[in-house]
């Protein structure tokens, strides 16, 4: 911080001042020989005619104060979970109703360092958190908590694919690790609990789940930029059970080559299924999509993809995936131009415009020519 001073200052004279400044950075981060810790001790100097503005005959030694210990505290972010309650039986693939409270028990620095991120839900065969916990799901909020405030969610995760078994059941905050502002996060989860405190198992069940399976039956295998193809495809429960959820999405893309890759392909066109499909059941779907015009001429795939979202929990995923080549290719440019005109030689007056006309083409010349005609009134007549 600086403070510009427009004072006379007077032989053996002197003055009090003083400045509040913000530090947009934490000191680990202004500085890496500061130790990446919630406090530490900084030391802070005051230098005067610190632009050398003034002449002085004896600037060297005496413009530097002496330094100032002062206690350097980050405004970290501390979450922790404090509890988390669900009930004692599950189902794979089925929602578990689950409620939980967070409490931030650091600070609320600005929102570059604390604002939005995700909660999981984890199943786990262990009683403390560790690499054999499996996620069941996650949920993205925006909530920021002053110092010491709490706030409760309610969730449904979906059981992933376990065997039947017992489990416990762990939610923990910032998941992926987004917020800067928050160094720990051994404290970030928690277990659903009995009554003395102890980490609680819960009963999980695995029914006899569905499989889809994507296939591609018929789909256009060359098309001219711009013009449109069909796809049909079936889906195919080869699985022991039938879907759940009712609904889920399929979606077709255009890819340039044979694995799907979120950010590269392109998204041709969305469905949403909402219907129960028993074991050894199927449907067909037929897709009719435009190839944008801007399309560059070429071989491509097409990459048809059902539960394309992966509500619907599957012992298999791999074979959600249907492919099928696509050749597309420029169409050659159209040149229209006028062959004919056909039009009456001669036209009375008292006769009203002819109401008749068989084409657009006719319609619109004569509605030219009318309004020629009522534009040149008056004029010399051209021949």
């Amino acid at each position: 911080a600086k403070r510009i001073q427009a004072r006379t200052l007077l032989p053996d004279s002197s003055y009090r001042d003083s400045l509040y400044l913000t530090l947009p950075q934490y000191g680990y981060e202004l500085n890496p020989c500061f130790p990446t810790v919630p406090s530490h001790t900084a030391y802070f100097f005051i230098k005067t005619n610190a632009d050398t503005a003034v002449y002085e005959s004896n600037a060297v030694n005496n413009n530097l104060s002496a330094p100032a210990a002062k206690i350097f505290t980050n405004s970290l972010v501390d979450l922790i979970v404090k509890r988390v309650t669900g009930p004692d039986t599950a189902m794979v693939g089925r929602p578990l109703a689950t409620s939980y409270t967070i409490q931030n028990k650091g600070y609320a620095p600005p929102y570059y360092y604390y604002s939005g991120y995700y909660d999981g839900v984890y199943i786990s065969p262990d009683s403390v958190f560790n690499g054999n916990a499996v996620l069941a799901s996650q949920f993205l909020h925006y909530n920021t908590l002053g110092r010491f405030d709490t706030l409760n969610f309610f969730r449904q995760p979906v059981i992933p694919n376990v065997p039947t078994g017992n489990y416990y059941v762990f939610v923990k905050t910032n998941s992926l690790n987004s917020i800067r502002g928050e160094l720990e996060q051994n404290n970030n989860y928690n277990a659903i609990r009995n009554a003395t405190g102890s980490a609680k198992k819960i009963h999980i069940i695995r029914p006899n789940l569905p499989d889809l399976k994507d296939s591609i039956v018929f789909a256009s295998t060359s098309v001219a930029a711009g013009q449109p193809i069909r796809v049909v495809r079936k889906v195919t429960n080869i699985g022991t059970g039938p879907t759940y959820p009712t609904n889920y999405s399929n979606e077709l893309y255009l890819s340039s080559d044979y694995t799907y890759q979120i950010h590269e392909d392109l998204l041709l066109a969305s469905t949403s299924k909402r219907t129960v499909l028993d074991a050894g059941e199927s449907y067909l779907d037929t897709v009719d999509v435009n190839i944008r015009l801007t399309t560059v001429p070429g071989n491509y795939v097409l990459i048809d993809r059902t539960d394309a979202y992966g509500y619907v929990v599957e012992p298999l995923e791999a074979n959600n995936f249907a492919l099928s080549n696509l050749n597309v290719f420029t169409p050659p440019q159209v040149d229209l131009y006028v062959e004919n005109i056909f039009h009456p030689d001669t036209v009375p007056a008292t006769v009203p415009a002819p109401q008749l006309a068989t084409s657009a083409l006719e319609r619109d010349v004569l509605w030219r020519f009318r309004k020629r005609k009522r534009s040149c009134a008056g004029l010399p007549r051209r021949t």
